[in-house]
């Protein structure tokens, strides 16, 4: 009975083991989507507008509408005419960011 027992709480250590990990990766992706879609909304903005620089300040921009993914972006000016765009995507605790670099045509 004692084998048994053991083998069976190892069998769900294993499996909580696993299901944390799926939601760490979960995460992981839904906030890196979430820094793309910044910089993708980034681009639609300036391609409306070239001198937007305007950014999408704090607490961000939430997408999908109550789905807890939000992101922050902002806009800076580079060199040679270049736009820098940074996209920080977050889901809970987790966050990734992005880095875009457009050339502005004259």
């Amino acid at each position: 009975m004692v084998i048994v027992s053991s083998l069976v709480v190892l069998a769900l250590d294993s499996e909580t083991t696993e299901m944390a990990i799926t939601r760490n990766t979960l995460s992981y992706a839904r906030a890196l989507y979430s820094a793309d879609a910044g910089i993708q909304h980034a681009l639609a903005e300036l391609r409306a507008d070239r001198t937007w620089r305007t950014g999408f300040p704090s607490p961000g921009v939430e997408f999908p509408p109550a789905s807890g993914s939000s992101y922050v972006v902002t806009v800076a000016d580079g060199t040679d005419g270049e736009v820098i765009v940074t996209s920080t995507g977050t889901v809970g605790g987790l966050s990734k960011t992005l880095r875009a670099t457009v050339a502005m045509p004259p």
